[in-house]
C-alpha cells in the first residue's frame, strides 16, 4: 500500500514537471528588445512635470532604465553621467527612466544632487497592473540599457550589469554632429514644488 501511494505521487509530480500548468489568459511579458528591433517610441515627465519623447528620431539616444533601490544602477549612473555630459554630449543624448515613479522624485532629486550628476531623469508610471513605458521595451530588470540609432533601431541592449566600456566603444564611433544642451536638474524642493522655475 505504501509503495503505490509513492509511486502515486512520484507519477503526479512528474506530471507536474513535465507538462506544468497553463498561464492565465492574457498578453504574455514581452521580452528584452533586441539588437536589430525598432524601439517603441514613449513619452514620460521630467522632474518639472514636462512630457519627454525619447527616444528621439535624427538623432542617437541612450535609454537607461534604474531605481534607486538597485545597487548596480547606483554605482554605473555617476560614470555614465559623466561621460554623456563630458564626452559624449554632441554624439548622444541620454534618457534616465526612474521606474521607481514621480512618489520618489524627491529621493530622486537628493540622489542626483549629492552625486552631482547631469542627467535627464524621466519618471516611469503605472497604467492599471504594469509600467507603462518598462513593459514595451521588455524591461524586467535594473539597470536595463539601451543605445537606439537615429532611425530607431536599437544597436546595444543589456539587462543587469555589463562593462561600461562596452557602451563607450559604441558612443566613440558616433560623429559628433549636434549639441546637446546639459539637462535642466532641481537644485531645491522649491524647484520641484514649482516647475515653472527651470
Amino acid at each position: 500500500m505504501q509503495l503505490h501511494r509513492n509511486f502515486s505521487l512520484f507519477f503526479f509530480v512528474s506530471i507536474l514537471f513535465c507538462f506544468p500548468p497553463s498561464l492565465p489568459s492574457g498578453k504574455a511579458a514581452q521580452e528584452l528588445l533586441k539588437i536589430g528591433e525598432i524601439s517603441p517610441q514613449s513619452c514620460l515627465q521630467d522632474f518639472f512635470d514636462q512630457p519627454r519623447v525619447f527616444p528621439k528620431s535624427g538623432q542617437w539616444n541612450l535609454i537607461f532604465f534604474w531605481s534607486l533601490f538597485c545597487q548596480t544602477c547606483i554605482e554605473e549612473m555617476p560614470f555614465l553621467c559623466d561621460e554623456l555630459t563630458n564626452h559624449f554630449y554632441q554624439r548622444c543624448e541620454g534618457f534616465f527612466v526612474c521606474l521607481d515613479t514621480a512618489k520618489m522624485k524627491n529621493g530622486v532629486a537628493n540622489f542626483i544632487k549629492k552625486r552631482h550628476l547631469s542627467c535627464q531623469v524621466v519618471f516611469e508610471e503605472v497604467a492599471s497592473s504594469s509600467f507603462k513605458t518598462a513593459d514595451s521595451w521588455g524591461v524586467k530588470l535594473t539597470p536595463s540599457t539601451f543605445l537606439v540609432d537615429p532611425e530607431g533601431k536599437i544597436v546595444f541592449s543589456k539587462e543587469g550589469p555589463f562593462e561600461l566600456e562596452e557602451l563607450f566603444g559604441l558612443l566613440r564611433k558616433i560623429p559628433a554632429s549636434f549639441s546637446n544642451p546639459l539637462p535642466q536638474i532641481p537644485k531645491s524642493k522649491d524647484d520641484l514644488n514649482n516647475p515653472t522655475n527651470k
